[in-house]
């Protein structure tokens, strides 16, 4: 299992949003989730060079392609996902089976999010789907573009919410604690619907595997 988030940002903004958050959180999850063993190994990765079209994700999974193909069973990616103001957003590549419990999971916390289902091939969870693995990135919009300070001078720390941050961790907590100790899920994957669409751009616009 793998957790991820990006740790550059862009110049000109503190990145507070985009995405020191997204660190901070892959810190906390690791602090709650290392109290007890887990059947499954559980990986966390900070990314460089997602700015840059998700290049430190992509050949994060180039290079270690065998590991995760034969042994990765999901992904959860934070990025730009701890705004004060907004609603959550979700990009979801996973089955129907998958989706349900992470509706389950969220929704008990009166988490409710838009399932955004199209591949974002712009985020570092893409890399993974190209791979076969499912998964989800959390994000959190607050203006129909996306988000109003990203890329921007204020993305500072006075624009986030921590209530939302802790929310976060502890429903992904929950939400990876059972991938990682139970069999419930297994033979989970990609829907169906998109392994062709993420063929595509992960051939046009990433290479490949070359």
């Amino acid at each position: 299992l793998y957790f991820g988030a990006h740790i550059d940002g862009v110049a000109g903004s503190p990145g507070a949003d985009d995405n020191a958050v997204g660190c901070a959180i892959l810190l906390s999850i690791a602090s709650i989730l290392c109290k007890k063993p887990h059947r499954k190994t559980i990986r966390f990765v900070a990314f460089g060079a997602e700015e840059q079209l998700s290049v430190g994700s992509a050949e994060y999974v180039r290079r270690h392609r065998k590991e995760i193909e034969e042994n990765g069973i999901f992904m959860c990616n934070f990025d730009s996902c701890s705004s004060a103001v907004g609603w959550y957003k979700f990009v979801i590549n996973a089955d129907e089976k998958l989706r349900s419990m992470i509706k389950k999971v969220h929704n008990e916390r009166d988490m409710y999010y838009i399932e955004e289902l199209s591949p974002d091939p712009y985020n570092d969870l893409f890399s993974f789907t190209a791979a076969g693995i499912p998964g989800i990135t959390y994000m959190r919009n607050n203006c129909e573009m996306g988000r109003y300070y990203h890329h921007q001078p204020g993305n500072s720390i006075e624009a986030l919410s921590m209530e939302v941050a802790e929310n976060e961790v502890l429903a992904a907590s929950e939400m990876m604690e059972k991938l990682a100790d139970t069999d419930d899920f297994k033979g989970c994957g990609v829907n169906d619907e998109v392994k062709d669409t993420v063929k595509a751009i992960w051939e046009n616009i990433y290479g490949g595997w070359k």
